[in-house]
């Protein structure tokens, strides 16, 4: 389908799709299902590009603003839980490099007597 332009009559269903793709992309973040994630996002990628190599006419731009604003509202949650998992993991990966310093200290001072 690259390189084409989109079948008229199909805009909705693919608009439609991308919606429904944009929300399996945010059941995937609520449930922390990553690979899930990561599955669908190039792919709903590729729709989009699809999508609008053909500017939407009459009733279907309207549509189309509609189902645009709700998937611009489905990503900013799920910019907000990337967020959120972002930091949780850049916590958990400091409190890891935490604990090798302190490890390799203790064993540090272990094999020079101290702590015995």
């Amino acid at each position: 389908m690259e390189g084409r332009r989109l079948d008229r009559g199909r805009f909705k269903e693919r608009l439609d799709g991308i919606v429904v793709m944009t929300r399996e992309m945010l059941a995937a973040c609520r449930e922390g299902a990553w690979d899930r994630f990561h599955d669908l996002e190039p792919r709903r990628r590729k729709e989009i590009m699809v999508l609008f190599t053909t500017p939407p006419l009459g009733k279907e731009a309207e549509y189309g603003a509609s189902a645009i604003r709700k998937v611009i509202e489905l990503d900013q949650e799920i910019i907000r839980i990337c967020e959120a998992e972002k930091k949780s993991c850049a916590e958990q990966l400091a409190g890891l490099r935490h604990g090798r310093r302190v490890r390799h200290a203790y064993q540090d001072h272990q094999q020079d007597g101290r702590f015995f």
